[in-house]
């Protein structure tokens, strides 16, 4: 009795006690990278940019597949054919998963490409995936970063709203994705000013966007029929489809060409 009341107790020393926390388990996530810019800018300066994910327990399976602004083919990975622009892996159940991919590393002059990833991630608690994008410039000494910034993946949805930043120093710009293969997406556009004299809806504007197809563009080419007020600095730019889409956003400094993220919200 009295080794058996030992073993016991020794058996509740040397377990460790688990805290078992429930996760949400989602059956699917699909997820989009808005912003994916690689590749050499000049003979000096170059974009690298890397995709970090991030769940607390391994998912049961992620694809991924990198589009360029017309939904060709985007080469994630440079030294595989453009089908590579497709890929799979899967974790191991209970442990968690970080895993991050460079894309296309300079070390192999990679042409410049811009585009979107597209993940879709099965059984797995809330998954994060973010770009790190980074603008570096070669030099005698090494390579200098010129500017880095962090862009968040986004789950479709129909509306989003984000900021709006314009000065003679900076501009704001907007990646807008449709990621359905077979509907195009309408859109409306509306532009509002917070400035000192002028408030409320500047202008507003229709856009259509054919399937698997991403617009670019700095916010005056964007809504080319706004007259902004001579006051305008900041605002917010309301974005509406009828179909789920995905939206990113970058503030750029000139003339050094910096540039930041802008948080975007889905309404």
């Amino acid at each position: 009795m009295q080794l058996r009341g030992f073993a016991v107790m020794f058996l509740m020393w040397a377990t460790p006690l688990v805290s078992v926390r429930a996760q949400t388990i989602i059956p699917k996530q699909e997820l989009i990278l808005p912003i994916v810019v690689n590749g050499q800018l000049d003979s000096n300066r170059f974009f690298q940019s890397t995709m970090h994910f991030l769940t607390t327990d391994s998912p049961g399976e992620v694809s991924r597949r990198g589009r360029d602004n017309n939904g060709g083919p985007l080469n994630v990975a440079c030294l595989l054919a453009a089908s590579s622009a497709a890929g799979d892996f899967t974790g191991v159940p209970g442990i968690p998963l970080f895993w991050s991919f460079r894309i296309c590393p300079v070390l192999f002059n990679p042409p410049l490409e811009s585009g979107w990833i597209q993940f879709t991630v099965l059984n797995s608690p809330p998954a994060r995936i973010d770009l790190e994008l980074l603008l570096q410039e070669r030099s005698a000494a090494g390579n200098r970063i010129v500017s880095a910034t962090s862009i968040p993946a986004v789950a479709p949805a129909k509306e989003f709203l984000a900021p709006v930043i314009s000065t003679t120093d900076n501009r704001s710009a907007y990646a807008i994705v449709n990621p359905s293969e077979s509907e195009t997406a309408t859109l409306t556009l509306k532009l509002e000013t917070i400035g000192p004299n002028t408030k409320g809806l500047v202008c507003q504007r229709a856009l259509s966007i054919p399937p698997h197809t991403r617009i670019s563009k700095f916010l005056d080419e964007l809504v080319t029929n706004c007259q902004l007020p001579e006051d305008f600095r900041v605002g917010t730019l309301r974005i509406t489809s009828d179909i789920p889409i995905a939206v990113g956003a970058l503030n750029v400094f000139f003339p050094e060409g910096q540039f930041v993220n802008l948080p975007v919200e889905a309404q």
